[in-house]
C-alpha cells in the first residue's frame, strides 16, 4: 500500500513539473506571437500609408494642399523612419517650411533639423506624427508639453 502511494505521489509530483514547465512554454510563446502580430499589424498600417500617398500622387495631390488648407506655416514632424524622411522630402521640396524633427534615436545627418524628445520643443503651427502605430501615445505625450496641433500622417493622406 505504501508503495502504491509512493507512486502516486511521484506521478502527481511529475505531472505538476511538466504542467508548470509547459505553462511557462506557452506564456513565452504567446508573449512572442502577440509580440510579432504587432510588428505586422505596424507594418500592415504604414505600407496602407505609402499605399494611400502614392494613390494622391498618382492623381496629382500634393500633401502641401493640406498644410495650406489648414493655414499651417510651419511644421514639425514626428518619427524620422521611412514615412518620416519622405514626408520631409515632400514638405521641403513645395516649399512647406519643416521647423524640425523629433525622434527617440537621435542621429547625426543634421539634413532632418533632429532634436531630441527630451528637449523643450519650438513652437510650429502643427507636429505631423508618423508613427502611426503609436500615435495615441505620442498625442498624450506632446499634448503636455506642445500647445500646436498634433496630427497623424494617416490623416493627413486621408483628407486630401
Amino acid at each position: 500500500m505504501r508503495l502504491i502511494i509512493w507512486i502516486l505521489l511521484i506521478i502527481c509530483f511529475v505531472i505538476s513539473i511538466y504542467a508548470f514547465f509547459m505553462t511557462f512554454v506557452f506564456k513565452l510563446y504567446f508573449a512572442r506571437t502577440q509580440e510579432e502580430i504587432s510588428k505586422v499589424q505596424k507594418m500592415i498600417r504604414i505600407n496602407e500609408s505609402f499605399n494611400k500617398w502614392l494613390e494622391l500622387k498618382q492623381n496629382n495631390y500634393r500633401l502641401k494642399g493640406y498644410f495650406e488648407n489648414n493655414n499651417y506655416k510651419s511644421v514639425a514632424i514626428y518619427g524620422m523612419g521611412d514615412l518620416g524622411k519622405r514626408l520631409f522630402r515632400e514638405l521641403a521640396d513645395d516649399g512647406v517650411v519643416v521647423s524640425y524633427t523629433i525622434d527617440k534615436n537621435i542621429g547625426v545627418d543634421d539634413k532632418y533639423k533632429m532634436i531630441a524628445l527630451s528637449e523643450r520643443l519650438p513652437e510650429v503651427d502643427v507636429v505631423i506624427v508618423t508613427a502611426v502605430s503609436s500615435f495615441d501615445d505620442i498625442y498624450l505625450d506632446l499634448k503636455g508639453r506642445f500647445n500646436g496641433e498634433i496630427v497623424s500622417i494617416e490623416d493627413v493622406l486621408w483628407s486630401v
